[in-house]
């Protein structure tokens, strides 16, 4: 599973030389990192590997718009990955919420809750983690 996949969206953010990437904010951010994506998928192709990527709850919660910060846009990362997770709380509306929004840019990307040990969602895969 893939974490962290996007720029940093906190910090001293002035102080990031983004190289050529910077050129064409804030789409290139978004095409470094789906040409990444791709790039992984392509090499995973052989070895019959999930390419699986964690986003963060507001990124597919939102419906995926793309940040100008990160770069990570749903509409675009979901087609290039088999499953994508995100923290739901708990909550049975942020998981629906969540499956819609992914359902919406791809009908193939499974979505995975990650859950904390107390919780427990009534349907689909998760993931419960310490």
């Amino acid at each position: 599973m893939l974490t962290d996949v996007s720029y940093p969206t906190v910090g001293k953010l002035n102080k990031i030389d983004y190289g050529a990437a910077a050129a064409g904010l804030p789409d290139s951010l978004k095409e470094e990192l789906d040409s990444f994506l791709t790039e992984m998928k392509t090499a995973l192709a052989e070895y019959n590997v999930k390419l699986s990527i964690l986003v963060p709850t507001e990124l597919i919660v939102s419906g995926g718009d793309a940040s100008s910060v990160s770069g990570q846009s749903l509409a675009d990362i979901a087609p290039l990955v088999d499953r994508v997770y995100a923290l739901t709380q708990g909550s049975q509306e942020t998981l629906n919420q969540a499956e819609a929004n992914l359902a919406a840019v791809s009908k193939t990307t499974e979505f995975v809750s990650v859950l904390h040990p107390a919780e427990v969602l009534s349907k689909g895969s998760y993931l419960i983690t310490p």
